[in-house]
């Protein structure tokens, strides 16, 4: 069986722990402890790896300081118990982690400087897979053609979005090629610190996911965030290379993506910003060793994937992508396109219309199609490709108008107002507005029927007037007590709700009515 060789770049690890030292990568090239460069790659002893830090082959944690350092021994041991659970010890026997150190012993933070320093080492090591369970910053013109050289030479780079609950993936896991990846918890649910963004590719469980402790040899605790994440994905990623060891990368990625679990329901405010959804294992092994199943793994509700395209057994003839949640565009392309079916039909219809209807020579260059809703067909199924694949992404909209994006006017002398979210928690950064105007000389009194929302955070905002200026503001509420009735010194009332980038809930109601 071919060898893997995953390089884990990140802070330092415990070699010793028993979960590791079995599979740590030995440097065949390198003669222990003779002082010399035996291999000529400018790095004197690396034979368990390199401290890029502090220029040396040692990569263990530095004495006593296992609290600061613990972090690459708990990535490394994921990824391998992540073999563990699904390979046989001669599968397991043949995968080696190369420890590559990027953080130096004198450290008084966990920034990794030498991140980039350390995938230059590991695509020089000839690593079949990099995990990058860190990010941030900016990445350099130099950076990007170094992750672009490990593509290139067949390389994985798999990354973490980050921790910082924003909507944004950081490099190296931004950049092209990079599959990029965001944590969920054991509900489904985006984590509270991951960040995410329609740049995102995946999503894994980052919250208690079991790993080595950097403190002894045997004791395991718990890893979470973006990190642990990334890890768990990278393991699936080996063991994937493992089950089907002629397949090349497009197919061993394309795997991942088509057989994953959509989340949006769970995660309607997020929506096509977790990627294709949670990796499914057992599926993505399927999808590899049963090719002529592959076809029957499209997910209409994925946000992105692929439609295979096939005669034969088990083929289809029409799809749906239908992604939970409300979206821009849907963006698809043939990056296989073969000139040889340039002239079959396709149709691609959308809920309210026949939108294309033409030569599939169009896709060629991609198709974008205004709606997040697309049937696509072959009017002609004697003249469909016989293997052909399609991709396709959806474009997400701001966050802040998808329950409204203008201000709403109500004259009636009674009604209802409320957030828009319907039996689905609100928005992230919302920002909306509902105008009641009375005759003049009325008022016009406020009744919360419902109200649950972040407290002290989300908050439903009154003002006398149609502006929303302090001196005129009547109240404000949060939280998930029923606010007081309140009546408007003017015949104007401007509600205004906001809501930040984190937890989100079920929402308000409100109930007006002119009065004298």
């Amino acid at each position: 069986m071919k060898p893997i060789t995953i390089a884990v770049i990140d802070d330092a690890f415990r070699l010793s722990h028993e979960i590791l030292k079995k599979h740590i990568y030995e440097n065949p090239r390198e003669i222990t402890d003779n002082l010399k460069d035996d291999d000529n790659n400018g790095y004197v002893d690396d034979i368990n790896g390199w401290d890029i830090s502090d220029n040396d082959g040692n990569v263990n944690i530095p004495k006593d300081r296992e609290s600061a350092f613990y972090h690459g021994t708990m990535i490394a041991s994921t990824i391998l118990m992540v073999l563990n659970r699904a390979c046989d010890n001669s599968s397991l026997n043949s995968v080696k982690i190369l420890p590559v150190k990027v953080l130096s012993d004198q450290a008084q933070n966990g920034y990794l400087a030498d991140g980039y320093k350390g995938i230059r080492y590991a695509i020089d090591q000839g690593a079949d897979i990099i995990c990058c369970a860190w990010s941030g910053g900016t990445a350099s013109l130099e950076e990007r053609s170094l992750i672009a050289e490990a593509q290139k030479k067949g390389i994985i780079v798999i990354g973490s979005v980050g921790n910082l609950n924003m909507e944004k993936v950081y490099p190296p896991a931004s950049m092209a090629g990079v599959i990029a990846v965001t944590a969920i918890d054991t509900n489904f649910h985006k984590t509270k610190i991951a960040n995410y963004g329609m740049r995102t590719d995946l999503c894994a469980p980052g919250d208690k996911v079991l790993a080595a402790t950097s403190f002894n040899d045997t004791d395991l605790t718990y890893g979470d965030g973006t990190s642990a994440a990334t890890a768990l994905v990278t393991g699936a990623i080996a063991v994937l290379k493992l089950a089907a060891p002629s397949a090349n990368n497009e197919l061993i990625i394309e795997s991942l993506f088509n057989t994953t679990e959509p989340l949006e329901k769970q995660n309607v405010s997020y929506a096509g910003k977790l990627g294709s959804g949670m990796v499914n294992l057992n599926r993505a092994l399927q999808y590899l060793t049963k090719p002529e199943n592959r076809s029957l793994f499209f997910n209409p509700t994925s946000t992105k994937g692929s439609i295979l395209i096939h005669k034969g057994k088990n083929s289809l003839s029409s799809w749906e992508i239908a992604p939970y949640g409300s979206y821009q565009n849907i963006h698809l392309s043939a990056p296989n396109f073969n000139d040889k079916y340039a002239s079959a039909l396709i149709q691609i219809n959308t809920k309210d219309s026949a939108y294309y209807r033409g030569p599939l020579s169009t896709l060629r260059r991609g198709l974008s199609i205004p709606q997040g809703f697309a049937k696509i067909s072959f009017p002609n199924p004697k003249k469909m490709p016989k293997n052909l694949s399609l991709t396709y992404f959806v474009e997400t909209i701001d966050s802040s108008t998808l329950y409204c994006n203008e201000n709403r006017h109500y004259e009636q002398s009674s009604g209802t107002i409320e957030d828009g979210s319907g039996t689905d928690n609100y928005a992230n950064k919302s920002t909306c507005k509902w105008q009641i105007n009375a005759p003049m000389g009325k008022r016009i009194q406020i009744e919360f029927p419902e109200m649950d929302t972040e407290a002290n955070t989300d908050f439903v905002w009154i003002f006398d007037g149609d502006k929303t200026i302090p001196d005129y503001l009547i109240a404000k509420f949060s939280g998930s007590s029923i606010p007081p009735t309140v009546v408007s010194r003017t015949h104007q009332v401007l509600v205004w709700f906001v809501s930040n980038e984190s937890i989100t809930k079920a929402g308000w109601k409100l109930n007006y009515k002119i009065v004298d």
